[in-house]
């Protein structure tokens, strides 16, 4: 059911142009790499799951920022009409692709050692299975470099122009460092949890 979600999401991600729409699918995938943790019931199951949590709801706390920032601002949050968006709301642009990107599974993001460990782990058993799930992560790839190159989208001579508050920019700048800090030190933040596994020290 897992790989499932992970395949649909992606791919209907891949051909989507509403930002909304994308987010959700982006969720529905990580929902469903939460399924297959779940699916794979061991330690090392348990344990990609629980040190994902913290990164996963971060992640959907700056993209959800990030929109209802795009949005007060009267955004129209469809691709179409987001070209060069980074050029009047940088802050919110950059942070909403930190939180896609680390919910995607990118190298330098805390996603990506978590659903490395979970596909080898996957893949232990069986082929078929990891490499669905890495053809719907193709999806989810495909509509970053698209949705980077719809922001980054130069016309004229536009200059970068602040839109965020001071608060929304603070929010959303430490939001940004943790996740990179995440990405770059993950064995710090599994200390933290690895009490937790205790509980299910009795998994094979």
């Amino acid at each position: 059911m897992g790989v499932v979600m992970v395949v649909i999401s992606g791919l209907w991600a891949a051909f989507h142009k509403s930002l909304l729409r994308l987010f959700g699918y982006l969720i529905l995938v990580d929902i469903g790499f939460s399924l297959i943790a779940f699916s794979v019931n061991t330690h090392v199951g348990w344990e990609i799951y629980f040190s994902a949590i913290f990164p996963r709801l971060l992640s959907i706390a700056i993209c959800s920022l990030s929109i209802s920032i795009l949005r007060a601002q009267k955004v129209t949050l469809h691709l179409d009409s987001m070209k060069g968006q980074f050029y009047s709301s940088p802050i919110a642009i950059i942070a909403f692709l930190t939180g896609w990107f680390s919910l995607s599974g990118f190298p330098l993001f805390p996603g990506f050692p978590l659903r490395l460990g979970l596909l080898m782990n996957l893949s232990e058993n069986t082929l078929v299975l990891p490499l669905w799930a890495v053809f719907g992560m193709f999806g989810l790839f495909f509509a970053s470099f698209r949705m980077i190159s719809v922001f980054f989208s130069h016309t004229g001579d536009r200059k970068i122009v602040v839109s965020e508050t001071p608060i929304q920019a603070i929010l959303l700048g430490i939001g940004i460092i943790i996740l990179f800090y995440l990405g770059i030190f993950p064995g710090f933040y599994n200390q933290i949890f690895t009490p937790v596994l205790e509980v299910y020290k009795n998994l094979p």
